[in-house]
Order: structure tokens, then sequence, then C-alpha cells
């Protein structure tokens, strides 16, 4: 396959912003909208799980999580499964 076919070189691209800042360890800014959207995904895929992983770790009387920095800070609210 050709390196620089124009496929590929997206992809790269699309690797190398996927974190959008050079002190978050990206490359390269995105620069293309399929490049901005990965980089959003990716963003909210960890802020997603940041969240689930508090509220597995919750002591079984609480009903917050402490704050979480990776949400500003907010505190999550458990809702309790019957």
């Amino acid at each position: 396959m050709d390196v620089s076919s124009k496929k590929i070189v997206i992809l790269q691209h699309l690797i190398l912003s996927h974190h959008n800042l050079g002190e978050w360890g990206s490359l390269v800014q995105p620069q293309l909208p399929e490049a901005v959207a990965l980089h959003y995904i990716d963003q909210l895929d960890a802020k997603l799980q940041a969240v689930e992983d508090a509220l597995d770790t919750m002591p079984d009387g609480d009903n917050w999580t402490p704050p979480l920095r990776i949400v500003e800070n907010k505190q999550i609210y458990r809702v309790k499964k019957n």
C-alpha cells in the first residue's frame, strides 16, 4: 500500500491529532472535520469512563460522588436501581 495515499494520510492525521493539544500528547491539532469529531468522541469516552469508575467505587450508602475533576468538579448522583 502506498503510504502517501490520501486515505493513509487522513488516517495518520486522525491518529496523531486525536488528543487535540501538544500538552495532552497530540503531535498536531485536528485539521479535518473527522479529526475534530474523533477528538470529542475520545474526550467524551474518557469522561464517561471516569464517571462510571467513580460510581462503581462509591460506598453503598452514598448518593453523590465526590467532585470529579474530569467533569469540571461536578458531583454525580447515583440513581438507585430497584
